[in-house]
């Protein structure tokens, strides 16, 4: 394993932990302020940022999982997928 990988995967790991938190106890002082004070419904809003956070958990994941096999590979397919989880993350908000 090289230690890109290896980063990735903990990357990877630190925001599903999040995620799952958030979307256990629906807690919203787990995000910052000023984007929770703009909305009325906080654990609805906090449920639709852990879904988010998950998304882009993925991300990390399957680059490290390539970055066993190919280095440049890799970086394209975390560019790739970030893109569309920002995309994916912005229709899960409206």
């Amino acid at each position: 394993m090289n230690p890109f990988s290896i980063l990735m995967f903990c990357f990877s790991g630190a925001l599903f932990l999040y995620a799952v938190l958030l979307y256990i106890t629906k807690d919203y002082k787990l995000i910052p302020r000023g984007y929770v004070s703009k909305t009325d419904d906080k654990q609805a809003y906090t449920k639709q940022v852990a879904e988010i956070v998950a998304l882009v958990a993925v991300a990390p994941a399957h680059c490290g999982y390539i970055a066993l096999f190919s280095m440049g590979w890799s970086v394209v397919v975390l560019i790739i997928e970030m893109v569309l989880a920002i995309w994916v993350g912005i229709k899960i908000m409206q």
